[in-house]
């Protein structure tokens, strides 16, 4: 009997605590953020403000769960060398990475400028070389990701350096090229902070204002759209919607089902005549705008006729020899 007790209470709280986890995880939205100075939001004076992650969190915030952002692995010196390490011997990325809805990348600037910074006579082929190491270790990052992380992979592309370093405006261009090649979504910024009066407010720092950090938050948002997501971006505004175009779809319209379109003669009661468009040849109406009384400004008689004139009329009864 005893043992019945124990087996009962300790279902009890196996259930419970099933419940409750369940609870909890279908009401948290976890966002984890991976990334060098740029995913921490560090702005043009190097003191870390508010990033694209911030702003991207402000937009779903209509959502019906409590969203909560990872800034773990958010660090001004990570890179994709760093990181892949990480996940290989730490077990709590890969914990972190299973509970996480949605990942975001920034990945890779700084690998490129620490190769560029040890690499002595650097030269096109030398170059190549250190955009192959980069390449080859990012390869092995996204594989290792998707091992205990199986949804949207969400990385962010950089824009041009601001000096005239032909290295390393080619090495990040080089640098785009071998991040959106993987199976993720790519989001490309190379072109959207070029206004640097706009988007920096120092000219000799890599790392936009608000405004700049706001712009690629809107190039995640639409780029999520694409993807079939429920946000929109409508004159200037983010606007998450609970349902998005028949859960998600954005089907286009059939083709060969509708009717032809035609010009249309239309013949009112009164003589009126004139043309529109429609799926008719010929259209017959009772009233028109050259003899509505709303556009002429004249009551027709049969308007004017009450309920006792049509009885007369229809009956032939005259007024005069009823009154008679």
């Amino acid at each position: 009997m005893k043992r019945l007790i124990k087996l009962f209470i300790l279902c009890l709280i196996s259930t419970s605590v099933y419940f409750i986890y369940k609870d909890n995880n279908d009401t948290n939205y976890t966002i984890t953020n991976i990334g060098d100075k740029l995913s921490q939001g560090i702005n043009s004076y190097g003191i870390r403000d508010y990033s694209y992650i911030d702003y991207y969190k402000e937009q779903l915030k209509n959502m019906k769960k409590k969203i909560n952002i990872n800034h773990t692995y958010s660090n001004s010196d990570q890179t994709i060398s760093l990181t892949l390490k990480d996940l290989k011997d730490n077990p709590n990325l890969k914990r972190i990475l299973y509970d996480t809805d949605k990942l975001f990348l920034t990945l890779g600037y700084n690998d490129l400028l620490y190769s560029l910074a040890t690499t002595e006579n650097i030269n096109q082929d030398k170059l190549d070389r250190v955009m192959n190491k980069i390449q080859k270790d990012y390869k092995d990052l996204i594989r290792e990701i998707k091992k205990y992380y199986h949804e949207e992979i969400i990385v962010i592309g950089y824009y041009p350096y601001y000096e005239e370093d032909y290295y390393k405006q080619e090495g990040i261009k080089k640098l785009n090229n071998i991040l959106k090649n993987e199976d993720v979504t790519f989001i490309d910024t190379y072109d959207s902070l070029k206004n640097r009066k706009k988007y920096f407010n120092n000219p000799k720092s890599y790392f936009p204002n608000h405004e700049g950090y706001k712009e690629i938050s809107k190039k995640i948002i639409l780029k999520t759209l694409e993807k079939k997501e429920n946000i929109w971006y409508i004159n200037n505004a983010f606007i998450t919607m609970t349902n998005f175009c028949h859960g998600g779809r954005r089907d286009s319209m059939k083709k060969g089902i509708h009717p032809e379109m035609k010009e249309c003669k239309v013949t009112c009661a009164c003589g009126n005549t004139f043309t529109c468009k429609s799926t008719k040849d010929e259209i017959n109406v009772e009233v028109c705008s050259q003899c509505h009384p709303f556009y002429t400004g004249k009551q027709s008689r049969s308007s004017r006729a009450g309920r006792v004139d049509k009885f007369n009329k229809k009956y032939g009864f005259d007024k005069k020899e009823t009154a008679e």
